[in-house]
């Protein structure tokens, strides 16, 4: 898609959901195109300045940041701020059957908590969903992501 689509002007006074959305999607755009500290400064900015951002979306972009933080190499007790959020736990369990959880736990489990056994239960997991997922577009940005931390692994244990 067109980069235009994704530009926001980040000065407008933004009041309600559906414009701050416009944030949302360029946050996302901006780690579908692998620049993570553009996405880390808007992610942050979202959270500390857009109030009418308010629950998927707030816990959507606080696991979006430990994604970030994971691959640009905070320290855990950053990383875990976001991860293990009393919102942020309750939205992973309510959104079980969500493509994008079983990704995150996968991620969290396989590259921060480093227990490969617990982490290929959500590898599973996310294959279970991805193979009866109606938005394919969707599912494939999802598996490139887990896919993304399964090659960061390889590469650790081969070092």
């Amino acid at each position: 898609m067109s980069e235009e689509y994704f530009e926001v002007n980040q000065e407008e006074t933004i009041k309600d959901s559906l414009s701050a959305s416009m944030l949302v999607y360029r946050f996302l755009r901006l780690i579908d195109v692998w620049k993570l500290d553009e996405a880390m400064e808007l992610g942050e900015y979202i959270l500390e300045r857009i109030p009418c951002i308010e629950g998927v979306h707030r816990n959507m972009i606080k696991l979006e940041l430990m994604y970030c933080r994971v691959l640009l190499d905070y320290p855990k007790e950053k990383i875990d701020e976001l991860y293990k959020d009393k919102e942020v736990q309750s939205f992973l369990k309510m959104g079980a059957g969500m493509i994008s959880t079983p990704r995150y736990r996968y991620f969290y489990t396989l590259l921060v908590e480093k227990d490969e056994r617990k982490a290929q239960e959500y590898y599973n997991d996310f294959y279970k969903i991805f193979k009866k997922y109606p938005y394919k577009a969707d599912a494939e940005t999802e598996e490139e992501l887990l896919l993304k931390a399964k090659k960061i692994n390889e590469e650790s244990v081969m070092q």
